[in-house]
């Protein structure tokens, strides 16, 4: 996996994958999904895991020369390419080993040959990957998937009952590694050659041992889910980030859930605002004097800003002055995760030497005539009265508009200087702590000019990008070289056509990695600002703010309602589902699919498509991705979707409010999952008419399990045209074969309905 960009201090020993493949199963090209059958190799044992220590070397040497070396011929040979398997073969110290050192070689070859066919040819030629792709990726995906099972099933040992017994030994792991990484290059390679497809094009199943790589690494668990779900390459990212040490940060994740991070979590009782070196203990340095003129400033409705003096002076006494900021004043604001100590809720006060620290940081950011620049920060600017506190968080979004500059402090950013690599550098941005907190993105989003501090310096974007366009320079001589030295090119004329056709289209963001980490942060910087309708506002809004949270629930409204450019001085004091009634029912169009989020809901009747809150909301609330768009009405949302009506029986009332029900069709069997956390007995719903709502099952064959979320709805009245009915529960819908009845399954009867059914839900 040498292909793969590195960190430049690694915390953990990088691996390297032994080639296994014995002459028996060198791979014919005779087609992928008959070579088992070729070798008389039992696929389904392979799955299970079924053998005895001394049988995995013949196991594995079948699964390396399958699916790594098979897949490497079917996709690149099936574009015309020669593979040649000593590119991919190392000797090390008498050992042979796998390598992919080549393969961002073997990409660019793929892209150029693409690249000169005509449409029609590009188009035969990308279904013809497809085919195999698909077909790969379902065959590698179930093994992942099955192993993963196998061992989430792990028993303790006999002789050391505190360690677990590993059904899939070390270097299995490390060879369905090496073939989910390459699958997910070969994957992001399509893309370049085609340009299509790149939403999410092949999912490859993220291997279960990369959670305890990162565990011991310093990663918190929540962080680790948030990195299943929001990135498309997971095993290589999740592969970078376990080679990154977070462990020296001064934040406990052991109580941390796979659903919460709580080394974030504010206590206010506990909280402790820190000294810049926790040696020091000078005092407070903002007076009472300094805090009335920031209240003075803030019922003017101006922006209050503060320097400094003396900030590179230790003897100086640092005297503190208030200045009223606008547009027409240069000012930088700060951005800063409170549980790195910045924050106080006692006093709108900071220590003199952290007041030292962010001024000299501010005044860095300009030429030295320049100094002191006035800078705001929350924890001063933002007083703890109840008055100036409301009209200073109304004003919020115009501070960080107004801003000339937004200085990002985090703790994981700061610890680390940024003289390594672009993609390791922006990788570092966009999972820093920074990115999972509330607040943050409303102040990365609203900002003219982002700079994001290290331990040496301040970095922006636009720096980043310059050195990865350098970066790509020297990485295009290295290709073309190669490429000059393989194929014997002399003649000046016929290797400037030949390396032309080589790099065309090429992209500084050829590497997946790099690619991963400039698309999370392309969507705090521009994603949100080029959506130009509140639906579609809406669902980027959601989708980035989804994984973050806050130490106060009224926060989540104040973001959203700025964001989403609704002023809030009338509202600000409803209760937080008002606040969220008002604030959706204020859109110009929302997404029909919002219907199937799983968060907590407005209980209002007519309004319980409108989720209480999105935020630490996971996976599972995807508001978004359907082409439907609905304006809110008072009698709940107009939407088409297929449904069904139900006759529950006896039993159904009778059962468990979590226990899954089966639907009987012909062949098919459908078990219904409730998935909401706070549920009512079955019993409230008898005298209902029920129905079921869902999601139509779209194309999902590169999913391991077709599912699709749906909705329980009490229908209240039936138009000839319309069904009007009340959402009651979030569903998941998911479609099995005949025979698969889960335990405790409560059977029931249904009636499909048209599907293109109109209802009208709330």
């Amino acid at each position: 996996m040498d292909h793969i960009s590195k960190p430049r201090d690694p915390t953990r020993q990088l691996i390297q994958v032994s080639y296994l493949v014995t002459d028996k199963y060198k791979y014919d090209d005779l087609g992928f999904s008959g070579f088992p059958i070729r070798k008389g190799f039992d696929v389904e044992r392979l799955k299970r895991a079924g053998f005895q220590q001394n049988q995995w070397d013949d196991a594995l040497s079948f699964f390396q020369g399958w699916g790594f070396f098979g897949m490497l011929r079917e996709v690149l040979g099936g574009s015309g390419l020669t593979v040649e398997i000593e590119d991919f073969v190392r000797q090390t110290d008498g050992q042979q080993f796998i390598t992919t050192r080549l393969l961002p070689y073997y990409l660019r070859l793929w892209a150029s040959h693409e690249s000169s066919l005509d449409a029609e040819a590009k188009e035969e030629s990308l279904s013809r990957t497809d085919r195999h792709l698909v077909e790969i990726h379902r065959c590698i995906n179930g093994i992942a998937y099955a192993w993963g099972c196998l061992e989430a099933e792990q028993t303790p040992s006999e002789d050391q009952p505190g360690r677990l017994i590993a059904k899939i030994p070390l270097v299995a792991r490390e060879t369905l590694l090496s073939i989910t990484v390459l699958g997910e290059s070969l994957s992001y390679g399509r893309y370049h050659c085609y340009g299509v497809g790149i939403p999410r094009p092949f999912i490859w199943t993220r291997c279960w041992f990369l959670d305890e790589w990162m565990l011991d690494a310093g990663w918190c668990r929540y962080e680790i889910t948030r990195i299943e779900d929001k990135y498309i390459h997971k095993n290589m990212c999740s592969y970078y980030l376990s080679l990154l040490d977070r462990t020296y940060l001064d934040k406990n994740h052991h109580s941390c859930t796979w659903e919460c991070c709580l080394a974030d979590h504010i206590d206010e009782e506990t909280y402790r605002t820190r000294h810049a070196q926790p040696s020091c203990a000078c005092g407070d340095a903002v007076e009472d004097k300094v805090v009335q003129q920031v209240r003075r400033v803030i019922l003017e409705q101006k922006t209050p800003g503060l320097t400094i003096s003396g900030c590179r002076d230790e003897i100086a006494s640092g005297e503190i002055e208030v200045h009223q900021l606008g547009l027409t004043t240069r000012y930088v604001a700060i951005s800063h995760v409170w549980s790195d100590g910045l924050g106080n809720h006692k006093r709108n006060s900071l220590p003199f030497c952290q007041m030292r620290r962010l001024q000299t940081l501010v005044d860095d950011l300009y030429e030295s005539n320049d100094r002191p620049v006035p800078f705001w920060i929350d924890t001063i600017c933002v007083p703890l009265e109840p008055l100036e506190r409301k009209a200073a968080i109304v004003g919020l979004k115009r501070t960080y508009e107004e801003a000339d500059k937004v200085l990002v402090l985090d703790s994981t950013l700061q610890e680390v200087t940024n003289e390594r690599e672009s993609t390791e550098t922006l990788l570092r941005i966009a999972s820093s702590s920074w990115v999972r907190r509330l607040w943050t993105f409303q102040e990365g989003a609203l900002s003219r000019s982002l700079h994001f501090q290290f331990a040496n310096k301040a970095v922006t974007y636009a720096g980043i990008s310059a050195q990865r366009q350098k970066e790509t320079l020297d990485h295009v001589s290295l290709l073309c070289a190669l490429h000059t030295r393989r194929r014997g090119l002399l003649e000046r004329n016929g290797l400037n056509c030949e390396l032309k056709a080589f790099l065309h289209n090429l992209s500084a963001s050829e590497d997946p990695v790099f690619f991963e980490a400039d698309r999370h942060i392309h969507e705090v910087r521009n994603g949100f600002n080029e959506a130009e309708t509140d639906c579609t506002r809406l669902v980027t809004l959601c989708g980035n703010i989804k994984w973050r949270t806050t130490s106060r629930p009224e926060d989540e409204f104040i973001c959203l309602a700025n964001l989403l450019g609704r002023g809030i001085e009338n509202v600000i004091s409803c209760s937080q589902e008002e606040k969220m009634k008002w604030l959706f029912s204020s859109l110009s169009g929302v997404p029909a699919s919002i219907i199937f989020h799983d968060r907590p809901r407005v209980q209002e009747i007519c309004y319980r498509w409108i989720p209480r809150t999105i935020l630490s909301s996971g996976i599972g609330s995807q508001i978004g991705g359907d082409t439907q768009t609905i304006t809110p009405s008072p009698d709940g949302l107009t939407v088409t979707y297929p449904g069904l009506l139900l006759f529950p029986n006896s039993d159904f009332y009778e059962s468990e409010p979590h226990s899954p029900l089966c639907l009987q069709a012909s062949s098919r069997m459908y078990i219904i999952h409730t998935i909401e956390k706070t549920l009512v007995p079955r019993e409230h719903y008898r005298g209902l008419q029920l129905a079921m709502i869902f999601e139509d099952f779209a194309d999902r064959s590169m999913e391991y399990v077709p599912k699709a979320r749906a909705i329980l709805v009490a229908i209240t009245k039936r138009e000839p045209t319309v069904i009007f009915a009340r959402i009651e529960l979030s569903l998941l819908f998911e479609r099995t074969t005949a025979g698969s009845n889960p335990t405790h399954a409560c059977h029931i009867s249904a009636q499909a309905l048209p599907i293109n059914q109109i209802w009208c839900v709330g």
